[in-house]
Formats: C-alpha cells, sequence, structure tokens
C-alpha cells in the first residue's frame, strides 16, 4: 500500500497580523475567521492557516502558492520589521 505526503511549512513574518484587514484582499475562500486565526481553503487538502500573532502555517499547499501568499500578508503586517522564519515538515499518512 501506499502513502501519502502532506508538507507543511510554518513561516513567522510579523510581530500581529490584523486578520480583518487581511481577511479582505485573501484570493481563495476563507473558511474559518476568528479575531485570533483565519483558514483559508486553496484547494482540496489544501489550507492556509493564519494566525494573529504574526505566523502562517502552510499545509499541503504548492511553493509557488505560498510565495504568492506570503507577499500578501507581508504587505499588511503589523509591528517592528523582523526576519522571516520558517520550518518546512513533511508528514507520511500510511494507511493501516
Amino acid at each position: 500500500m501506499s502513502s501519502t505526503q502532506y508538507k507543511i511549512k510554518a513561516a513567522h513574518v510579523a510581530e500581529k497580523f490584523k486578520l480583518k484587514d487581511l481577511k479582505e484582499r485573501m484570493p481563495s475562500p476563507v473558511e474559518v475567521f476568528s479575531n485570533y486565526e483565519m483558514v483559508v481553503k486553496i484547494a482540496e487538502n489544501s489550507f492556509v492557516f493564519i494566525y494573529n500573532y504574526g505566523s502562517a502555517v502552510f499545509f499541503n499547499v504548492p511553493d509557488t502558492t505560498q510565495e504568492t501568499y506570503l507577499a500578501l500578508i507581508r504587505e499588511t503586517k503589523e509591528g517592528a520589521r523582523i526576519g522571516d522564519t520558517s520550518e518546512v515538515f513533511i508528514v507520511d499518512e500510511r494507511p493501516d
């Protein structure tokens, strides 16, 4: 049986975000929205989780799409300028 791999990238790009401002600029549907979190559906099994404390987590999102969203996010960030930090993880889903 074959396994399915998912790529997860977490990026911290700002001290904080105004999610309300970001929501209006999202090119894909916003599935979940609160004062601390926004979930954007890119495609089936592909999401961006954006948190008000300056981080975004990409689940199964192509690299070019990630860069598009990061550029959009960077335009609306608040607070002191910080260097971007990120980590990439691979999750292997194996059937029983």
